[in-house]
């Protein structure tokens, strides 16, 4: 494993993760790189379908071939077209770098055992397919909404359920105590766990990905608190969006209760891989919090993030309590139980 390229992974890793940099951290090797490295190829698929600026038949087509090309050896001309469809001199920014820089990702992915890179490569697959099939639904630089709860459930599987069904084999291909009975149960909450962690980035975004052109809230959701693209930013119509926002939290919550529960089905003698998907879950438990406390501030340019000083907190509570379920549970429950009705 080339140490420049591994060093090069570990650096970028925090420049364009929101939520998983920090956990990745914590986890013992291999798995800190593997998981790492795994975050970093589906952040390059991410960087590809967010970026709206480049036409749509360009995305698609890169977004197509990258699912079935990007984990194979023979991908040099492919990489090329990245770079020449992204230039730097154009497009700034870490995740764009990054973009220009995939060939030490690969590398490093070339190295791992022929299991982990299967498990990484069926993730990109059917992430790159679902995520050329929502660019493909995009008009003139835009996309207004997905059509109900289904619609951004599926998509929210292809961008984030496939990382949840990566982590649960790559914990089970490293680690002996994630038996096939604890991956069977593992394997019934992994979509959620993931589908939960991105609705909620979702609900905190709506401005920032406003801004690019697109809202990922379902469109019959608007529809019942009176708001479309055009008006959901809109100050008149702010208690509208109130509306909008608790019906999301609503809808997210089941799912945050499902990554609770596979959180908690991690065999304790695993503390590193139990915070590394405990922190997460516990930041979109207070971010879902803060929503529901601020629930202006989710479609106005002032941010919905926690504070450093809460992350810490957050972290150090876990930490204490991280081998103990019942203490654990107790976390969870605590940044659950917010009354939202």
């Amino acid at each position: 494993m080339n140490p420049e390229y591994r060093q090069y992974c570990e650096d970028m890793l925090p420049q364009v993760s929101r939520t998983f940099a920090l956990g990745i951290s914590l986890l013992r090797d291999p798995l800190n790189i593997q998981i790492g490295v795994g975050y970093l190829i589906c952040r390059i698929l991410d960087s590809v379908e967010d970026t709206n600026a480049v036409e749509v038949n360009i995305r698609y087509s890169l977004l197509q071939k990258m699912a079935t090309q990007l984990c194979q050896p023979a991908r040099a001309s492919l990489l090329s077209e990245i770079q020449a469809a992204f230039p730097l001199s154009q497009f700034t920014g870490p995740e764009y770098e990054l973009l220009h820089n995939i060939h030490q990702v690969m590398g490093i992915f070339d190295a791992f055992p022929k299991e982990v890179q299967e498990s990484i490569q069926t993730c990109a697959l059917e992430m790159g397919q679902g995520m050329a099939k929502t660019v493909e639904r995009e008009h003139n630089h835009q996309l207004p909404g997905l059509k109900d709860a289904a619609d951004l459930e599926q998509y929210c599987y292809y961008v984030a359920g496939t990382v949840g069904r990566l982590l649960t084999k790559l914990f089970a291909h490293d680690r002996s105590s994630i038996t096939p009975k604890v991956k069977q149960s593992l394997m019934e909450k992994e979509v959620a766990f993931g589908l939960g962690l991105q609705m909620t980035n979702i609900l905190k975004g709506i401005f920032e990905d406003h801004a690019r052109g697109v809202v990922y809230v379902p469109q019959n959701m608007m529809q019942k608190h009176g708001l479309n693209f055009d008006n959901i930013l809109a100050p008149e119509k702010q208690q509208e969006g109130r509306g909008l926002v608790m019906d999301m939290i609503a809808l997210i919550l089941p799912y945050m209760d499902k990554a609770i529960e596979y959180t908690l089905l991690i065999p304790t003698t695993e503390s590193d891989i139990r915070l590394f998907c405990a922190l997460p879950v516990l930041f979109a438990l207070r971010t879902l919090r803060l929503a529901k406390e601020h629930p202006e501030s989710v479609l106005t340019a002032e941010p919905l993030k926690i504070k450093r000083k809460e992350v810490k907190e957050l972290h150090l509570e876990a930490d204490r309590c991280i081998m103990e379920n019942d203490r654990l549970a107790r976390l969870f429950s605590r940044e659950r139980s917010v009354e939202l009705f």
